[in-house]
Parts: C-alpha cells; structure tokens; sequence
C-alpha cells in the first residue's frame, strides 16, 4: 500500500462515535476506535466500510482536561478518503472541542440509545433529555 499520508501521525487509541450523513441527515450513527491521529486526518476501526467522500462526523472523549476540572469532547468534520476492512480514515475539514457533561454514555449506551430512538437526531434529543 502507497503511504498516501505527509503529515505526521501519532498512534492514538481512543473510543469513539462517528456519525455518517446522507445530505443533511443522519443515516447512521456507530461506535469505532481511533488507529491514529495526524493533524489532518483521522483512522478507526468501523464495523463497516463508509463509501468514499461520504461526509461524516467522528467525536471521542478527549484524554486532558480543561483546566484540569472539565472533561472535553473533541468533534471532527470531514469526509471518508478511503474505507477497507473494517479501516476507515477522514479528513479533517474542521474540528471543535465541547465541554462534557460529568456523565457522558459509553459508546455502546450510544448504540443502545440510537437502536431505540427513532429521532433522526439521537444525541441531540438525548442531551436534551439531560
């Protein structure tokens, strides 16, 4: 395989939470880890394969905390550049870090949460159920 990648890498190993959209709307939302990390892109693990340029939207826990008191979530736009074997790497478009509450699910009390919701927004109506 051609190294595609310029930018260095840092191998990082983060639960995490994609979101896979269709145009405007939420087609599936999964739990994956992170491979690793460049400043550009990021790599996990999936269950399954996510066509090329789909735009997606992954989030993890942040390991530092803001001022050493509040815990952050770090949240990543971008599009796939290549998925295969369960291996999926994005872009980086932007990236922003949220506070999170004290709380915060597991990512199989997300998949647990999306599997009974019908809201085409889980999180958004489960953050606001808090």
């Amino acid at each position: 395989m051609v190294e595609r990648r310029t930018k260095q890498r840092f191998p990082i190993q983060l639960d995490l939470l994609y979101r896979v959209y269709q145009g405007r709307r939420v087609a599936k939302l999964e739990a994956g880890r992170s491979i690793d990390i460049s400043s550009t892109g990021i790599v996990f693990r999936s269950d399954q394969d996510v066509a090329t340029g789909t735009r997606v939207e992954v989030s993890t826990s942040w390991p530092a905390l803001l001022h050493g008191t509040c815990a952050l979530r770090w949240v990543v736009f971008g599009s796939v550049v290549r998925s295969q074997g369960g291996v999926t790497a994005c872009s980086i478009d932007r990236y922003e870090f949220k506070t999170q509450g004290r709380s915060v699910p597991s990512p199989a009390g997300y998949a647990a949460m999306v599997t009974a919701s019908r809201d085409p927004n889980p999180i958004a109506a489960f953050a606001a159920r808090a």
